[in-house]
C-alpha cells in the first residue's frame, strides 16, 4: 500500500470512529480534519467525509491556522495539534448539532482523539492492529470524557485524580438499563468524593455493577434520601448531600447526571447523551433573526415545550406580517394568548396547525395548510404533519412564516424562509459502525504560508 493511501486509510478509520462516538452522545455530527504529513511531502490533506468544509472559498486556506475564526463562527467546533512525528500537524473540525448544550465535551473528546491518532502513527506497522482497536474505542469515550469534566469542575488536582468516576458512570449505565418486574429503576445514588463523611442510615457494601440488587434497593429512595456509593460499592443510605459530588437520578427509563447542581448529562437506553437545549431556546435561537416573530416565537415555544414533555404532536404556523395568510380552520372570534395556556395546548393537540400571529395570539386551529410537492424533499417515513409544514412552508408567499412541527414522540423540526431550519438530531440516520471498506482521499492543499506557520 502506496504511503497515501496508508495514511488515508488511518485518517478514515480514526475520523469514522470519532463520528460514531460524537454522534451517539451529541445526536447526529458532521467531522473533518487538516492534517500534515512529511510522508506525502509535507503538505496539507484535507478529509472532509460530510462536505463540513466545502463552503464558498473555504477550501485554499483551510490549513492557515487564523482562518479557523470563519468555522467557529458558524458554530464549528476546532482543536489542533502538533507533533515530533507524523502527523506533524493535526487540526480537526465537528459540529454538533444545533442544539447542543454540551461544547467542552465535543472539545474535550477531539482533544483526547488527536492524542489517540499521534499516539497511532508513532507506532510500526506490526503494532497497528491494536491501534485499530484502540481508534474502536473513540466511539465509547463518554465516560472517560465526563470523568475529565468532573475533576475539572471539582478542581481536583491531577495526581488526587485516583476517584473511580468512569467505572462509576459505566456501572449507572448498566443499572439504567436494568427492568425490574417490568419497571425500569427509579430513585437517587449519590456519588461523594469522600464518602467517609456522609452520614449513613445503613452500611452494607454492595458491587455497584450488582445491577439487579442496586436497582431493587433504589425503591428505597422513591420518597426521600439516596443510595450512597464509593464508586465501586453502594455502601449505605443517606438523607443528606455532601460537597463535592456526582447524583444520578434515574427516572423515565434513563438517569440524569449532576455534577454538583449543574446537569451534566443524560443516560438514554444505556448511551451516554449530552446535555441540549429545550425547544423554548430552539425556536428563540432560529427565530432571532427576525424581530417580529419575538412574542409568537415565545409562546410557540411554550406549546412545543409543552408537546414533547405531555407527549402530544402539535403544528404551530408562526405569522409576523401584518395581515397573517388565510389559512382552512376553526377561526377564533376572540383571540387566545400564553394567559390562556392550558386552553390553547388543546387546540394545539387537535388534528391541523394553531396559527400566531405577531402579537402572540391564535387566530386559528386545526388549520390545513396546503402546498406543492417538492419532490425528493419529501420524506414519507416522517408522516403527513411533517409533509404538510415542508409543502406549506416552501410556497414562495410563505417564506416569511416559520413552522414548528413536533412529533407525538418529543422531536421537533422548524421550517423557516422555504427551508429545513432545523431537525432533531436522534432522528437522523445511524452511521454504520464499520468504518468504510476504502478510504477517503485526503484533498491536498498548495499553501506554502500555512507550512511555514507549522513549521516554526
Amino acid at each position: 500500500m502506496s504511503n497515501q493511501k496508508s495514511t488515508d486509510m488511518w485518517m478514515t478509520i480514526f475520523l469514522h470512529y470519532l463520528r460514531l462516538g460524537l454522534s451517539r452522545f451529541a445526536g447526529h455530527c458532521k467531522v473533518a480534519a487538516v492534517a500534515q504529513f512529511s510522508s506525502v511531502g509535507n503538505e496539507f490533506l484535507v478529509y472532509d467525509p460530510d462536505e463540513l468544509l466545502k463552503t464558498d472559498a473555504d477550501l485554499p486556506i483551510l490549513a492557515e491556522f487564523d482562518s479557523v475564526q470563519v468555522f467557529k463562527t458558524r458554530g464549528v467546533i476546532v482543536t489542533h495539534g502538533t507533533n515530533n512525528f507524523d502527523p506533524l500537524s493535526l487540526r480537526i473540525f465537528a459540529l454538533p448539532p444545533r442544539n447542543c448544550d454540551a461544547l467542552l465535551p465535543i472539545k474535550t473528546w477531539l482533544e483526547f482523539g488527536t492524542n489517540l491518532m499521534f499516539t497511532s502513527f508513532r507506532m510500526s506497522l506490526v503494532a497497528r492492529q491494536s491501534v485499530r482497536l484502540s481508534m474502536e474505542q473513540l466511539q465509547h469515550f463518554a465516560p472517560m470524557v465526563l470523568s475529565h469534566l468532573v475533576f475539572e469542575k471539582l478542581g481536583i488536582p491531577a495526581e488526587e485524580r485516583l476517584f473511580p468516576v468512569s467505572g462509576a458512570l459505566d456501572a449507572i449505565g448498566r443499572i439504567s438499563r436494568t427492568i425490574e418486574e417490568g419497571h425500569s429503576p427509579k430513585g437517587r445514588i449519590l456519588i461523594p468524593l469522600r464518602a467517609e463523611e456522609c452520614e449513613l442510615l445503613f452500611r452494607e457494601p454492595i458491587p455497584l455493577l450488582d445491577s439487579k440488587h442496586v436497582g431493587k434497593l433504589l425503591a428505597l429512595t422513591k420518597a426521600e434520601g439516596m443510595l450512597v456509593s464509593d464508586g465501586n460499592n453502594v455502601i449505605g443510605l443517606s438523607r443528606k448531600i455532601t460537597e463535592h459530588y456526582l447524583l444520578a437520578h434515574f427516572s423515565r427509563g434513563g438517569a440524569f447526571i449532576f455534577c454538583g447542581d449543574e446537569l451534566f448529562c443524560h443516560i438514554v437506553g444505556g448511551e451516554f447523551r449530552s446535555r441540549h437545549k429545550d425547544h423554548r431556546s430552539v425556536i428563540e435561537e432560529i427565530t432571532s433573526g427576525d424581530a417580529r416573530l419575538k412574542t409568537a416565537a415565545k409562546l410557540a415555544g411554550e406549546i412545543a415545550f409543552r408537546a414533547a414533555e405531555s407527549g402530544f404532536g402539535c403544528t404551530l404556523v408562526m405569522d409576523p406580517r401584518e395581515k397573517p395568510s388565510e389559512i382552512t380552520g376553526h377561526k377564533l372570534i376572540s383571540s387566545a394568548t400564553l394567559e390562556h395556556f392550558e386552553l390553547v395546548c388543546g387546540m394545539a393537540s387537535v388534528d391541523g396547525a394553531i396559527q400566531i400571529d405577531a402579537k402572540g395570539h391564535i387566530t386559528s386551529f386545526g388549520c390545513l395548510l396546503d402546498g406543492q410537492t417538492v419532490g425528493e424533499h419529501e420524506v414519507r417515513s416522517r408522516g403527513a404533519r411533517y409533509n404538510s409544514a415542508l409543502r406549506f412552508s416552501a410556497r414562495k408567499e410563505n417564506h416569511e412564516i416559520c413552522v414548528v412541527v413536533v412529533s407525538a414522540d418529543g422531536p421537533m423540526t422548524v421550517f423557516y424562509q422555504g427551508k429545513e431550519q432545523y431537525s432533531d438530531p436522534w432522528a437522523q440516520p445511524v452511521f454504520s459502525t464499520e468504518p468504510p471498506s476504502e478510504p477517503w482521499a485526503g484533498e491536498t492543499v498548495k499553501n506554502e504560508s500555512a507550512a511555514a506557520k507549522s513549521s516554526t
